[in-house]
């Protein structure tokens, strides 16, 4: 009986430490894997397919809630069919890659930047919010309604799936 309550406790001691820990190192691997503009370990990293379907759907709800003049929704219909080219030119591992160094995927910046001074800043403070047992998002901790990234189970480790603008 002892046995089988400290198997219980050392399974959900194991499954606690997989659950905290598991989407940071998530996101130090798929920062690193940027850094290092390694193509491979991203497209282990990255559902490039969900992640643009993804970002088409973000652009066509956008384009939706904006409204206006029935002239102003053609334009902006026309710029919807426009923008799914354009997502699969950018959503590619060195696209990918580049927007996690320079920082251009909104307030959700991987890479500090430098000061003035030459040093680096101090590390953003990222916001992991969970859903459940199969997704999680990153926001910047200090921005509300900002981009977010959202990451799906993929067996034990978790892969980048989309982006909530």
């Amino acid at each position: 009986m002892r046995k089988l309550l400290a198997l219980l406790l050392f399974a959900g001691l194991l499954f606690g430490g997989w659950y905290y820990a598991s989407p940071r190192y998530a996101l130090h691997r798929l920062e690193q894997a940027a850094r290092d503009g390694d193509a491979a370990a991203l497209e282990e990293r990255v559902d490039f397919a969900a992640l643009r379907g993804s970002l088409v759907s973000e652009l066509d709800e956008e384009i939706d809630a904006r409204g206006g003049s029935p002239l102003e929704r053609l334009g902006a219909r026309i710029a919807g069919v426009a923008a799914g080219p354009v997502v699969d030119r950018l959503v590619t591992p060195e696209g990918v890659a580049r927007l996690l160094r320079e920082g251009r995927a909104g307030p959700v910046v991987m890479r500090p930047e430098r000061g003035d001074d030459g040093r680096e800043a101090e590390a953003p403070d990222l916001r992991i919010l969970r859903r459940g047992l199969d997704e999680f998002r990153v926001t910047g901790a200090a921005t509300q309604g900002a981009p977010a990234l959202i990451f799906a189970r993929d067996g034990l480790g978790w892969t980048l799936v989309g982006v909530d603008l």
